[in-house]
């Protein structure tokens, strides 16, 4: 996580114009901030729900379908794929809902991930480029309630990449962005807001034109 402005003057951009561009983008992840707080999402969304030991998990996402097939598009199945695996069960207690959010948000190569509403324990997921996080293995897997999770073991590509040897007796994984955001994020009583960002180091033109036709859609139907 970082903070888009600081990142933008003091390093790339500084003499590039791109100030508007910032403060614009800054007003959305405001508007949509107080979307949700405002609860004006209810005749757009609507709610699942992933029970867990130590609770559930409310998944808000969108009631329209996009018309095409679309990987990009993360799914309650996906979300409820992802949460069933999710080896440390105790950390869900942090996230009371998931809310998809049919957007695609970016200023150059930096895109917006995911908002994280740390008082009311909403994790808010945009669209993004598909890409996984690299861990060490042994992050993630140890003992649970459940006994040892073998990461080894799942093959889907939305939810796990492909494992790659290091020195020593440890390994890396690839996981998915949802699984790397649930391990950071942490609830209190303040109102911050955590944002997730990711820099691209290229620029995939046929997945950018994919995404913005999805964002498109969905914003002409109100979302």
């Amino acid at each position: 996580m970082f903070d888009i402005k600081e990142y933008y003057f003091n390093y790339q951009y500084n003499n590039s114009g791109l100030g508007q561009d910032i403060s614009d983008f800054e007003d959305d992840v405001s508007s949509a901030i107080d979307s949700l707080l405002n609860s004006r999402m209810d005749d757009l969304y609507l709610r699942d729900t992933y029970k867990h030991q130590h609770g559930k998990v409310e998944i808000v996402f969108p009631s329209l379908s996009y018309p095409k097939s679309s990987s990009l598009m993360l799914t309650p199945d996906k979300i409820r794929y992802l949460l069933s695996f999710y080896p440390h069960k105790a950390n869900l207690e942090n996230t009371e809902k998931i809310v998809l959010r049919p957007h695609y948000t970016s200023v150059g190569d930096i895109e917006l991930i995911s908002l994280y509403l740390r008082k009311k324990g909403v994790l808010v997921v945009y669209l993004f480029h598909p890409h996984f996080y690299r861990i060490a293995e042994s992050d993630f897997t140890g003992a649970t309630q459940n006994g040892d999770v073998d990461l080894s073991s799942i093959k889907k590509a939305y939810f796990s990449g492909n494992r790659s040897p290091v020195s020593g007796t440890s390994s890396e994984l690839y996981i998915h962005p949802l699984w790397y955001m649930l391990s950071l994020i942490e609830r209190d009583e303040t109102d911050a807001v955590d944002k997730f960002f990711i820099k691209r180091s290229q620029m995939h033109i046929n997945l950018n034109e994919s995404l913005n036709d999805i964002s498109s859609f969905f914003t002409r139907n109100g979302y």
